[in-house]
C-alpha cells in the first residue's frame, strides 16, 4: 500500500485529480479507499468511474462523491449502440453523471488504456474528431501506468507494462503540450464540471 500511496501524491503533486475506479467492490470497500487516499493526499476524492452500476446513486451521494462516469458495457454490436448514444452530462440526485467519451469514427472509447497503446498521432485525431462532435473529451488513466514496474513489483498483466513508467508520463506532458499549442481548453473534471 505504501507504494500506491507515494504514487498517488506524485500525481497529485503534478496538478491531476484523483478519482476511484470500482470494479466490484462493496459499499464499505468504496468508502474505506475514499477515506485512505483523501488522508493520504490531503485532497477530496469527487469522482468514481464503474463499470457496472454496482453502487447506487444514493450511496455514492452520501460518501460525498460529486461525480460518477460509468463505463458503457461493450457488446458485439456496441458499435452500433454507441452511434445512438447520448453526451449529455446529467445531473441525479445532486450527482453528475458523465458518459463515457467515444470517439465518433472509430468507436474506440478514451479508456485507460487506449491512451497508453494507441499512437500519439492517432489519438490527438481522436480527440480533435470527438471535440467538433461533442463539444468535450473525457480521458481517464490509471495511476499504476505511471509506475516503473522495474522498481515496484505490481501484479498487472504483460500487455498493460507497454509504454508504461517514465514512457506513459512522457506521453502524457506532450499530450498536454499539444493542447495547449492547439489552443485546446482542459481541466480537471472538478473544474469541468463546477
Amino acid at each position: 500500500m505504501e507504494k500506491l500511496n507515494l504514487l498517488v501524491k506524485k500525481i497529485i503533486g503534478k496538478g491531476h485529480e484523483i478519482a476511484l475506479y470500482n470494479k466490484n467492490s462493496d459499499l464499505q470497500a468504496i468508502e474505506e479507499a475514499k477515506q485512505n487516499i483523501e488522508e493520504v493526499t490531503g485532497k477530496i476524492v469527487r469522482g468514481i468511474r464503474q463499470k457496472e452500476v454496482s453502487v447506487s446513486i444514493e450511496d455514492l451521494k452520501n460518501l460525498e462523491f460529486t461525480y460518477i462516469s460509468n463505463i458503457e458495457n461493450a457488446n458485439i454490436l456496441f458499435s452500433l449502440k454507441r452511434l445512438e448514444r447520448s453526451t449529455q452530462i446529467l445531473q441525479k440526485h445532486g450527482l453528475s453523471i458523465i458518459p463515457e467519451s467515444i470517439s465518433p469514427y472509430s468507436q474506440i472509447p478514451y479508456n485507460d488504456f487506449v491512451f497508453q497503446a494507441v499512437p500519439l498521432p492517432y489519438y490527438k485525431s481522436m480527440v480533435l474528431e470527438t471535440i467538433k462532435n461533442d463539444d468535450f473529451v473525457v480521458v481517464y488513466l490509471n495511476t499504476w501506468q505511471f509506475t516503473d514496474f522495474s522498481k515496484y513489483q505490481f501484479k498487472i498483466p504483460f500487455y498493460r507494462k507497454f509504454n508504461s513508467g517514465r514512457k506513459m508520463d512522457d506521453k502524457l506532458e506532450t499530450f498536454l503540450q499539444w493542447m495547449n499549442e492547439e489552443n485546446l481548453a482542459f481541466s480537471r473534471m472538478k473544474d469541468f464540471i463546477f
